[in-house]
């Protein structure tokens, strides 16, 4: 009897033994998720940083907004008229923000487009691609 005795103990152990360690594996399991999922938030935050990923941004820094800075630009240019390219790049100077030059070149190109239409701010086509600004 005392064999069945010490055998029934130590099954009465392990089996406490193995209780134990699964709670353990189980609060191990659930803090390593913790740390993949802190890990994976870090990761974004570096690759927001590092410019990894793309962020639109067209916001002029200066606070004006696109048109402003376009008949900025224009009024600087004496009546005798500028090209799409000469705008986006003078705009560009004064802080306009695209990813991609050609992208700075389309928004401009239709942010003038739409004001020539419109005759907002008084830009006028004067040519194939060429705009001024109305003299008052």
């Amino acid at each position: 009897m005392q064999l069945e005795e010490k055998d029934e103990k130590r099954r009465k152990w392990a089996t406490s033994e193995i209780a134990g360690l699964k709670a353990q594996r189980d609060n191990l399991d659930r803090r390593i998720t913790e740390l993949e999922g802190f890990l994976s938030i870090l990761a974004q935050s570096d690759a927001a940083i590092s410019g990894r990923v793309s962020v639109k941004r067209y916001a002029p820094l200066v606070g004006d907004s696109l048109g402003v800075l376009i008949a900025k630009v224009l009024s600087r240019s004496n009546g005798s008229g500028l090209t799409v390219s000469e705008i986006t790049d003078e705009v560009m100077r004064f802080g306009f923000k695209a990813p991609t030059r050609a992208k700075a070149m389309i928004r401009v190109g239709s942010e003038l487009y739409r004001h020539a239409k419109k005759g907002r701010r008084g830009v006028v086509q004067i040519g194939t691609g060429r705009f001024s600004i109305q003299s008052r």
